[in-house]
């Protein structure tokens, strides 16, 4: 070794480590990345593997209704969310899809959908209770008119049926925005003023407002976002979601909307911020989408069930659990 480089070394050694100090100066003052807003933290399986399903959550459990495999499925299915056991609880529902369903006082209400029947009327028109106490089925006042993918939430005591699918004429489906109200203590239907958007879509109660955001209609996936605003019993524009959607689940946790899964983007998730009115998609490892599935949230997680991966023949019977992270204040 030359003089000259022994004289550098020590002169080098303390450059460089000068210079891995200040990088690691550099580094520790960087920014931590973000928490995710959702992360996978649990898998589970159905007995039956469905699509076109409704799902409502009572206490710690999670009711899975109907809906439809390569035939009807006419059964329930019980989720417990702390020993994750799956049980059948009944299996005597009218064979339906496409279907909601709503919990009020520890009873499910469940409500339309394709039914199996008639080539003439595609649609049930029958409103079944199940009483998961007793395990035993009954039914309600019929809805005015049958129809499925409807958009249905819960405000009160009063069941909103907002949109849907329902039958034209003797031969012909057509989208509708009728607006039907259940009440849950008399059993009586009363009518409101329709959606302004006809659509196949999702609806979320929000405090005292009935939201639908996207969906779908003749010509294709929508952005939209409409309320139901009781008070005034008029429909009201919010501003759009970032991108068309259809074919998703819907539920409302914290300050979110959280649309899962797209009939065409599967593995899409979009989040609808009700503080701010916007919409930023959602980025979740491992999460594997499906069009027609449904949601139900429950305390901070969200339970994706079940849909269909493109094909009507091969549904899943996968339980996804998303946990929420709320964002830190700045």
């Amino acid at each position: 070794m030359s003089a000259f480089s022994k004289s550098l070394r020590p002169k080098l050694s303390a450059f460089l480590f000068a210079a891995l100090g200040w990088a690691g100066a550099i580094l520790s003052a960087a920014p931590a990345a973000p928490t995710p807003l959702l992360r996978k933290v649990g898998e589970y399986r159905l007995q039956t593997a469905r699509y076109g399903t409704a799902a409502v959550a009572i206490g710690d459990s999670i009711y899975v209704i109907g809906g439809s495999a390569v035939g009807a499925v006419t059964d329930i299915e019980r989720f417990n969310t702390h020993t994750h056991a799956v049980e059948k609880v009944c299996d005597q529902l009218l064979p339906r899809r496409y279907h909601s369903a709503v919990e009020y006082r520890g009873l499910i209400y469940i409500f339309g959908g394709q039914g199996y029947g008639l080539r003439s009327q595609p649609f049930e028109e029958n409103v079944e209770i199940f009483d998961p106490a007793t395990r035993r089925l009954s039914r309600g006042t019929r809805m005015p008119v049958a129809r499925a993918h409807m958009a249905v939430a819960r405000l009160g005591a009063m069941v909103c049926l907002a949109g849907g699918t329902k039958m034209k004429t003797e031969n012909e489906i057509t989208h509708t925005g009728d607006l039907d109200f259940y009440d849950l203590r008399t059993h009586t239907w009363s009518k409101g003023p329709p959606m302004p958007t006809a659509r196949e879509a999702q609806a979320a109660a929000v405090g005292n407002f009935l939201i639908v955001p996207g969906g779908f209609r003749q010509g294709g996936r929508l952005a939209s976002v409409e309320m139901f605003v009781p008070q005034e019993n008029v429909w009201k524009s919010l501003p759009p979601l970032a991108r068309k959607v259809s074919g998703h689940s819907l539920v409302k946790l914290d300050s979110y909307l959280f649309l899962l899964g797209e009939f065409s983007e599967m593995d899409s998730i979009l989040a609808y911020d009700l503080s701010t009115r916007t919409s930023i998609p959602v980025d979740v490892a491992g999460f594997r989408g499906s069009r027609h599935s449904t949601a139900v949230a429950l305390e901070n997680r969200i339970y994706f069930i079940g849909g269909t991966s493109g094909d009507e023949t091969t549904p899943s019977d996968l339980i996804q659990v998303l946990e929420f992270n709320a964002p830190r204040a700045k």
